[in-house]
């Protein structure tokens, strides 16, 4: 007969042996749906602490959970649904630091989501407030129309907001386009003065009849030009 084992340690390490084998180490790390409402569950918190509003690293924290759940699990449904949620924390909070950085991390989050997920029931309101965004606060119409064109196919209940925001745009003006130049005819090389030889015509003059000088002096030559 085999004498059963006694052996404190022995019994333990097996017990933990087969806890760890029925949970696995995976278990224990939350799931998409368990992040996603802790990072909510925090940014209703956050906006309900005067205190807490007023110091912004706070709300970057919360930020920051919001894009660890898209980054983490981008194949749930969780992703565009954090994403969304992440750019509208930085678009409420560059309107109250006036940062530039939180404005950019507003606009690469909801860009993503567009992008990513065009056909997502949240996708329109993510062209919403990326257009108003970039509207509003970078006076850069010309990406807010794209944005807004883009995303009205599969719009759903921000259609008409849409098409309204975008009525209010202005309408870029294509610059004209310059009409091709015929290539300048090369200058005419100017002729060379034709120079008129004259030959000189030699008149030969007679002296004067003077009885004092007697003496024949040579003829005169006068040259007459034409």
């Amino acid at each position: 007969h085999h004498q059963a084992c006694s052996d404190p340690m022995l019994i333990r390490s097996t017990l933990i042996i087969a806890v760890l084998t029925a949970f696995p180490a995976s278990a224990a790390k939350p799931s998409a749906d368990e992040a996603y409402e802790a990072a909510k569950a925090e940014y209703a918190k956050l906006k309900k602490d005067e205190a807490r509003r007023a110091l912004r690293h706070h709300w970057l924290n919360v930020g920051k959970r919001f894009d660890a759940v898209a980054a983490k699990f981008p194949k749930t449904d969780r992703a565009p649904e954090a994403l969304f949620m992440a750019g509208q924390l930085y678009g409420d909070l560059s309107r109250l630091s006036q940062n530039v950085d939180d404005v950019a991390n507003a606009e690469r989050a909801w860009k993503r989501l567009v992008d990513g997920w065009p056909k997502h029931r949240l996708t329109d309101d993510a062209a919403l407030g990326l257009a108003r965004l970039l509207a509003d606060r970078k006076g850069d119409a010309k990406t807010a129309r794209k944005v807004l064109e883009g995303a009205l196919e599969h719009a759903n209940d921000k259609k008409k907001e849409m098409q309204r925001l975008l009525a209010s745009l202005p309408v870029p003006v294509e610059p004209k386009a310059k009409k091709a130049s015929l290539p300048s005819k090369p200058a005419k090389e100017a002729k060379p003065a034709q120079v008129h030889t004259v030959e000189a015509a030699t008149v030969a003059v007679a002296p004067k009849a003077d009885e004092d000088d007697a003496s024949e002096a040579p003829a005169k030559r006068v040259s007459a030009l034409a």
